[in-house]
């Protein structure tokens, strides 16, 4: 991401905020200044199912992976370069982002 004068990394298995590179901190902000606000973040989901108390999490361990999870619950699709992050900035109709988006895998 690089907007706001902000400048930090989004990767595919949920983490944030660090860079992938040198593992080091990697949102910095303002963008060129070489400060840097934070070390790691990342998605966490929980839920309750049945007695069970579930949570994936990535911030220094990284439980997602790009894809699908198949029937039988197994990940899909973890070398498919569909399974990315996507960057579309307003009004960039010709971006190759834009042109390759995802409509077949559900994205709207």
């Amino acid at each position: 991401m690089d907007v706001n004068n902000i400048n930090t990394w989004f990767r595919n298995n949920g983490s944030f905020n660090r860079d992938p590179v040198t593992g080091n901190s990697g949102f910095e902000w303002p963008k060129g200044s070489g400060l840097l606000a934070r070390y790691a973040s990342g998605l966490w989901i929980g839920a309750v199912v049945g007695d069970d108390t579930l949570m994936a999490i990535a911030e220094y361990d990284y439980e997602y992976r790009p894809g699908y999870v198949d029937a039988n619950g197994n990940p899909q699709g973890i070398d498919d370069p569909l399974y990315r992050i996507y960057k579309i900035n307003k009004g960039d109709t010709a971006s190759d982002d834009y042109q390759n988006w995802p409509v077949s895998q559900g994205s709207l």
